[in-house]
């Protein structure tokens, strides 16, 4: 019996297959038949149009001011998150790391509101702002990508352009009537803007691939203009070559003066991406990391707390 087998998970392949044959854009980029010595990174290769190592881009970004600051923030009991500091600056990816149960994302909903803030302090643009409910988020200039879009973000049985526009419908109307002209318009720039492969702005977001459902989320976001932008896990369940997609995003977010804060539990995507990293074990930011310095071994030894530093010895 022949078998057909797709599947955008490297292990799996190099376990089971003998031939792989790469589409991109709905065209065939070529077959390789394993025995021929084929390497993951000539499948990556195929997949995105260039090398593993210009994955992450080569971004070079000047940091402005402080964006973001929070001072010894606190969770309720069942985050067990806090106390927790540090900031984010404009036009500044900081990328923040840690083992599962760490407290990223609770830290993430604290920020967006989703759960209380119980001490500390949170400031934008160097002013203290209160933040009890997602809305106050919105209202702040924080948008948030949380780390499951299926249960959390998209209404899959919604269109495409539904889901874009469902939190911003007020801009496109005027005495409660809905100027659906220059909403399909603005749901086209953004499709356009972030590749978004639909067939058109009235499909069913279920029918999307993984990688253009996470767009149509960063897109609604993209169309509020956040000045702090929350990513949780952006390119899980995604493909290699959405991934590149969403790396390129991120950085073109950043480029144009917001603050990113990325939750990532990959470090090499971490460490691509970002210009600091934040490293968090129980609940507290134990390490603040350049990327220049960062290496997946330094990353484990804080996030595990068996970190020294140099000049401590072993």
């Amino acid at each position: 019996m022949g078998l057909i087998y797709i599947s955008h998970r490297m292990e799996e392949v190099w376990e089971l297959a003998d031939r792989v044959t790469v589409l991109r854009d709905g065209q065939h980029v070529g077959t390789r038949s394993m025995s021929d010595g084929t390497k993951p990174s000539d499948i990556v290769r195929m997949m995105v149009g260039r090398d593993v190592d210009d994955l992450y881009g080569s971004h070079r970004r000047e940091a402005g001011e402080v964006r973001l600051r929070v001072e010894d923030a606190t969770g309720d009991e069942a985050s067990g998150v806090g106390p927790v500091s540090f900031d984010v600056r404009a036009g500044e990816v900081v990328a923040m790391v840690g083992l599962i149960g760490a407290g990223r994302t609770e830290v993430a909903r604290i920020l967006y509101g989703a759960d209380p803030c119980t001490g500390g302090s949170i400031s934008l643009d160097g002013k203290p702002v209160t933040v009890k409910h997602p809305a106050d988020a919105m209202k702040q200039g924080i948008g948030l990508l949380p780390e499951s879009r299926k249960d959390q973000a998209l209404f899959l049985d919604m269109s495409v352009k539904d889901n874009i526009t469902v939190s911003t419908l007020s801009r496109y109307s005027k005495v409660g009537i809905l100027g659906r002209g220059k909403l399909t318009e603005a749901v086209r720039e953004i499709m356009k803007k972030l590749n978004v492969r639909a067939r058109s702005p009235e499909l069913e977001s279920r029918a999307l691939s993984g990688g253009n459902q996470q767009k149509l989320v960063l897109g609604r976001l993209l169309l509020q203009a956040p000045s702090l932008l929350i990513l949780d896990e952006p390119t899980r369940g995604v493909d290699i070559g959405a991934k590149s997609e969403i790396y390129r995003i991120v950085d073109d977010i950043a480029a144009e003066g917001t603050a990113v804060l990325v939750i990532s539990s990959e470090l090499p995507e971490a460490m691509g991406i970002a210009d600091r990293l934040l490293v968090m074990r129980k609940g507290q930011v134990v390490a603040d990391v350049a990327a220049a310095d960062a290496t997946e071994e330094v990353l484990m030894e804080h996030a595990t707390g068996v970190y020294s530093s140099p000049s401590m010895g072993n």
